[in-house]
């Protein structure tokens, strides 16, 4: 049985261990423009004409969207294990999703405003469950509350540090009117982070250190040889022995 070690023992584990940071920077960037970017979408868009209800029906399809994708990531991932190529391939389509909005975001394109949306809620969304559990792979036997938190914590702090950056931005573009040109500093400036943070990704190596050490408990489980033996008062006693290297136990 697995003792479970100190919180701060955890911690030292986790941010001395260079895979996992990977996935940390990776996890708080965009976790943290999701927020930041579904909390300004009224201001991102009320330039060009839309209403209050319109963003928020832009940021309703994010959500809706993004909840579907992690729906069905979720069960994929338990039966495939295929972890790290999915990150692969929804880091690099976030990252395009929120390229193309700095060039939909213009008058008279809800339809287009509306699919980007959903394209980015749901790109976004579902590589979270599956960044979560890269997290407890590589950092095993860490507990996996150790690494699941701090992933957590990332993306909260990336979040609050993004939405001063984008709001100190967006108050800029109104003030100077940059936005009549259709040039967004604030959205750029997403999309230009977004691929800086994705490139890390790939120097992801880690192998599945908690399923490895699954399969190698599975291997090396003994079977149980049954031994009945008949004691003085003829009574039977039965004993269980726990071997490795009997392979056929005949009863």
């Amino acid at each position: 049985e697995q003792v479970e070690e100190p919180f701060h023992v955890s911690l030292k584990k986790v941010y001395t261990n260079k895979q996992f940071m990977i996935l940390m920077i990776m996890f708080g960037t965009f976790v943290g423009f999701f927020n930041a970017f579904s909390s300004l979408i009224t201001a991102f868009t009320a330039p060009f004409g839309y209403t209050a209800e319109e963003s928020g029906y832009f940021g309703a399809a994010m959500v809706v969207a993004g909840l579907v994708g992690a729906g069905i990531s979720g069960p994929l991932m338990d039966r495939t294990k295929q972890f790290k190529s999915v990150v692969k391939s929804m880091v690099p389509l976030s990252t395009v999703a929120y390229i193309v909005f700095c060039f939909v975001v213009r008058k008279d394109s809800f339809i287009a405003i509306m699919l980007v949306s959903v394209f980015i809620g749901f790109f976004s969304f579902t590589m979270l469950p599956v960044v979560l559990e890269l997290g407890v792979e590589c950092t095993y036997p860490v507990t996996p509350a150790s690494s699941t938190s701090l992933l957590w914590a990332s993306g909260q702090l990336f979040a609050v540090v993004f939405l001063f950056v984008l709001q100190g931005l967006q108050i800029a573009v109104e003030e100077s009117k940059l936005i009549e040109t259709g040039i967004n500093p604030a959205l750029i400036f997403i999309a230009a982070f977004c691929v800086v943070a994705s490139i890390p990704v790939y120097f992801f190596k880690s192998p599945y250190l908690r399923l490895e050490a699954e399969g190698r408990a599975r291997s090396n489980q003994g079977h149980v040889v049954v031994d009945t033996k008949t004691d003085d008062y003829g009574m039977d006693e039965v004993s269980l022995e726990d071997t490795k290297d009997v392979k056929d136990a005949k009863f």
